[in-house]
Protein backbone atom coordinates (compact mmCIF):
# COMPACT_ATOMS: atom_id res chain seq x y z
CA UNK A 1 0.00 0.00 0.00
CA UNK A 2 1.59 3.28 -0.92
CA UNK A 3 1.83 6.21 1.06
CA UNK A 4 0.08 9.36 -0.32
CA UNK A 5 1.17 12.64 0.57
CA UNK A 6 4.40 11.79 2.05
CA UNK A 7 5.54 14.35 3.81
CA UNK A 8 10.03 14.60 3.13
CA UNK A 9 11.86 15.77 6.01
CA UNK A 10 15.20 17.52 5.12
CA UNK A 11 18.21 16.84 7.18
CA UNK A 12 20.80 18.73 5.42
CA UNK A 13 21.90 20.94 8.50
CA UNK A 14 21.99 17.59 10.68
CA UNK A 15 23.90 16.26 8.11
CA UNK A 16 26.67 18.89 8.29
CA UNK A 17 26.62 19.35 11.78
CA UNK A 18 27.44 15.36 11.89
CA UNK A 19 30.35 15.74 9.83
CA UNK A 20 31.56 18.37 11.92
CA UNK A 21 31.26 16.28 14.85
CA UNK A 22 32.92 13.46 13.66
CA UNK A 23 36.12 15.34 13.60
CA UNK A 24 35.82 15.80 17.50
CA UNK A 25 33.74 12.72 18.69
CA UNK A 26 34.28 9.70 17.55
CA UNK A 27 30.82 8.25 16.08
CA UNK A 28 29.36 11.89 16.54
CA UNK A 29 28.10 11.15 20.11
CA UNK A 30 29.83 10.32 23.62
CA UNK A 31 27.07 7.72 24.24
CA UNK A 32 27.00 5.02 21.13
CA UNK A 33 23.20 4.47 21.25
CA UNK A 34 22.73 8.15 20.01
CA UNK A 35 25.67 7.57 17.68
CA UNK A 36 25.51 7.56 13.98
CA UNK A 37 25.42 3.47 13.82
CA UNK A 38 22.04 3.57 14.93
CA UNK A 39 20.33 5.68 12.74
CA UNK A 40 20.57 5.41 8.52
CA UNK A 41 21.85 7.62 7.25
CA UNK A 42 20.04 10.46 4.57
CA UNK A 43 16.43 9.55 6.25
CA UNK A 44 17.03 10.57 9.88
CA UNK A 45 18.08 13.53 12.67
CA UNK A 46 21.60 13.47 14.35
CA UNK A 47 20.67 16.12 16.53
CA UNK A 48 18.10 17.47 18.69
CA UNK A 49 16.95 20.94 19.32
CA UNK A 50 14.51 20.95 22.06
CA UNK A 51 11.30 18.75 23.22
CA UNK A 52 8.51 19.29 24.85
CA UNK A 53 5.60 16.54 26.64
CA UNK A 54 6.25 13.18 23.70
CA UNK A 55 7.91 15.48 21.43
CA UNK A 56 11.20 16.37 20.04
CA UNK A 57 12.39 18.77 17.11
CA UNK A 58 15.48 18.37 15.07
CA UNK A 59 18.00 20.81 13.75
CA UNK A 60 16.43 20.90 10.42
CA UNK A 61 12.86 21.96 12.61
CA UNK A 62 11.29 18.51 11.89
CA UNK A 63 8.98 17.24 14.61
CA UNK A 64 8.50 13.66 16.26
CA UNK A 65 7.40 11.58 18.78
CA UNK A 66 9.97 10.61 20.34
CA UNK A 67 9.61 6.75 21.33
CA UNK A 68 13.29 6.57 22.79
CA UNK A 69 11.99 8.87 25.38
CA UNK A 70 15.90 10.21 25.77
CA UNK A 71 17.02 6.46 25.84
CA UNK A 72 14.10 5.59 28.87
CA UNK A 73 15.14 7.96 31.17
CA UNK A 74 12.34 10.43 30.43
CA UNK A 75 9.11 9.37 32.09
CA UNK A 76 7.29 12.92 32.61
CA UNK A 77 7.90 13.82 28.80
CA UNK A 78 10.48 16.17 27.82
CA UNK A 79 10.06 19.99 29.32
CA UNK A 80 7.71 19.25 32.51
CA UNK A 81 6.33 21.90 34.06
CA UNK A 82 7.23 20.65 37.67
CA UNK A 83 10.42 19.41 37.06
CA UNK A 84 11.71 22.71 34.96
CA UNK A 85 10.55 25.22 37.67
CA UNK A 86 12.36 22.99 40.70
CA UNK A 87 15.44 22.77 38.17
CA UNK A 88 14.80 26.51 38.10
CA UNK A 89 14.92 27.19 41.98
CA UNK A 90 17.69 24.96 42.94
CA UNK A 91 19.65 27.42 40.10
CA UNK A 92 19.25 30.23 41.98
CA UNK A 93 20.43 28.27 45.06
CA UNK A 94 23.42 27.18 43.21
CA UNK A 95 24.23 23.47 41.91
CA UNK A 96 27.61 22.94 42.81
CA UNK A 97 28.88 23.12 46.35
CA UNK A 98 31.93 22.14 48.81
CA UNK A 99 29.82 20.52 51.37
CA UNK A 100 26.78 18.29 50.69
CA UNK A 101 23.43 20.16 50.29
CA UNK A 102 20.51 18.73 52.12
CA UNK A 103 18.94 17.48 48.61
CA UNK A 104 21.27 14.90 48.39
CA UNK A 105 19.85 13.23 51.41
CA UNK A 106 16.10 13.98 50.09
CA UNK A 107 16.77 12.22 47.00
CA UNK A 108 18.28 9.27 48.80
Amino acid sequence: MAIKNRELKSYDFSQQLLERVQKTIPLGSQTFSKSKTQYPWGVSPYFITKGRGSKVWDVDGNEYLDFISSLASVTLGYNDPDVTAAVRAQLEDGVIFSLPHPIEMQVA
